[in-house]
């Protein structure tokens, strides 16, 4: 294993010393984990190229403007890494109606646009249920869904990749101030990611990001540096009505996941076009092709 926990403790009269985690490894362990090219690849190569696998503990921000596509983006790169997963998945849903979150679900997972798939709803049907192959790709729908929801959520049942669409929304940390409560939504989306697998959330961009192709990272709505400080990697998604309305502007704002064997440090904070199916909802490079890892 990477890290190995040890666990210490001493008692001082009646008093007990809370135990503290001990994190022991050595560049041995660090290389081999390395080299092993292990983790959750991006269905975008761009990503690849630029963050690599995601790692339990990893914790992504995504921000966009409305209508350009962030539940697409979340369900077009989580339908991919399930496919190379032995475990679960769920999303965290407190915008869009479950429904259409659900179809867009099934879509992305295979690749088929929605008239396609509702013209014969019980194949499509069989054919989902043959893609999950035994796991589970649950959607919790709940508009007043609180921190606390999440967690007991994952108490209950092991996933592996966690979804949460949209943090903003989530209620729950006693927080007064925005830029407050997405700090402390941060911190425990960081926490979930430790003690289950990584988090991608989305998030929105202000409304001084409308119409801009390679949004900065300043512009969440309603945080100052908070958020930002929490994330592993930021992906910043922009738009331009200039240019065909299948086109997306993808910016990594902020990367400080290691570097992995498929990643070049030239594309660190990679600036790059992107095309968005909007038929099956999937995100696709067209800057790169696609490597095959073995999974």
């Amino acid at each position: 294993m990477l890290f190995r926990s040890k666990l210490s403790g001493f008692q001082t009269g009646a008093e007990t010393i809370r135990e503290s985690n001990i994190q022991t490894f050595t560049l041995e362990d660090v290389a081999k984990s390395h080299r092993s090219n292990a983790g959750l690849f991006w269905r975008l190569e761009d990503l690849n190229r630029s963050i690599g696998p995601l790692h339990k503990g990893d914790f992504i921000v995504v921000a966009k403007r409305p209508e350009v596509g962030g539940t697409s983006f979340l369900i077009s790169e989580m339908s991919h890494m399930l496919e190379q997963m032995e475990g679960n998945a769920v999303i965290f849903n407190n915008e869009e109606e479950p429904s259409k979150v659900y179809t867009r679900m099934v879509s992305g997972a295979l690749g088929v646009d929605y008239r396609t798939m509702m013209s014969a709803e019980k194949l499509h049907q069989q054919k989902y249920d043959k893609w999950l192959d035994g796991s589970d790709w649950d959607l919790v729908h709940d508009t007043n869904m609180t921190i606390a929801n999440i967690h007991q959520y994952l108490k209950e049942k092991e996933y592996g990749l966690i979804g949460i669409n949209v943090l903003l929304k989530v209620a729950g940390t006693g927080a007064k101030e925005d830029h407050d409560h997405l700090q402390a939504l941060g911190v425990e989306c960081r926490r979930i990611a430790q003690l289950y697998g990584p988090v991608i959330a989305i998030v929105q961009a202000d409304p001084s990001a409308e119409g801009m192709r390679y949004i900065p990272q300043d512009r969440i709505y309603k945080s100052k540096t908070a958020l930002q400080g929490e994330a592993d990697a930021q992906i910043m998604i922009g738009r331009d009505d200039d240019v065909p309305d299948t086109s997306r502007f993808i910016y990594v704002a902020k990367n400080k996941i290691p570097p992995a064997p498929c990643t070049d440090l030239s594309n660190k904070h990679i600036k790059t076009e992107v095309e968005f199916d909007m038929g099956t909802g999937r995100f696709i490079s067209t800057m790169f092709r696609k490597h095959s890892r073995g999974n």
